[in-house]
């Protein structure tokens, strides 16, 4: 996978079909929109893209931050995008001036003019730009004028209950890891620096299950570890950068 962090000149890719949004997680009904990018990418010989910002902008405007947790670090979210099939990640820094883009202006500079989509999907009721004005109905139009096509998804359903970032979280803040694994199609991941038998949290936003013992996978098989009050998680790994999945 490819990351582009912050373009400024056009990135000349063969036919991008596009999507955009936080993707935290990158739960079941993210990676159905991905696997219709790479869908329509495979018809016509085009780049599977996503656009995604950083840090997430509820942290940068202080909007409603009291209990509010995200599901992947940067890191986190680059492993599984990449797994999920994202060939060119465009990460835009997210900044107070950068909120004030008008949904138009984004298209047409960023997305048009920058990214050069030839096809943009979004996800069921999506809304972006200054404001959140922007939405299916305002992209398709200007998809029209400026020349690539616009599909939206319909929402994605896990048995009777919409299948979302939040949902995950609140499956995650019960230590419900078993629903948390099925809505997001894979174990939840962490990737941190462990010294002697523990791994530190360090981003006060990444939610951390209850304390508790839980199951995980680790690149040297199968363990049990344990979440500790202290945002840290004692696990029998070697010291360094390593990954858990957690389920």
């Amino acid at each position: 996978m490819i990351i582009c962090r912050n373009p400024s000149s056009p990135l000349c890719l063969p036919s991008p079909v596009v999507t955009i949004g936080s993707f935290d997680g990158v739960h079941i009904g993210h990676r159905a929109i991905i696997e219709r990018l790479g869908a329509i990418a495979s018809d016509i010989g085009g780049t599977v893209t996503l656009i995604t910002l950083y840090p997430h902008p509820r942290k940068v405007l202080g909007l409603d931050n009291d209990g509010f947790y995200l599901l992947s670090s940067l890191e986190e979210k680059e492993r599984l995008l990449e797994d999920a099939g994202i060939e060119v990640l465009v990460e835009l820094e997210f900044t107070r001036q950068f909120g004030m883009l008008s949904s138009e202006d984004f298209v047409r500079g960023i997305v048009h003019g920058i990214i050069g989509a030839r096809h943009v999907i979004v996800g069921y009721n999506h809304h972006f730009g200054h404001d959140r004005k922007g939405d299916y109905h305002s992209l398709a139009a200007l998809g029209q004028e400026l020349g690539f096509g616009v599909t939206e998804l319909d929402k994605q359903d896990m048995e009777g209950e919409k299948v979302s970032s939040t949902t995950v979280r609140e499956a995650l803040l019960r230590g419900d890891t078993a629903t948390a694994t099925a809505y997001m199609g894979h174990p939840y991941l962490f990737i941190g620096q462990v010294s002697k038998g523990v791994m530190t949290v360090s981003d006060p936003l990444k939610l951390v299950p209850p304390p508790g013992r839980y199951h995980a996978s680790t690149i040297n098989g199968d363990k049990i570890i344990e979440i500790t009050p202290y945002r840290t998680i004692l696990c029998d790994m070697p010291d360094g950068k390593q990954t858990l999945w957690v389920s």
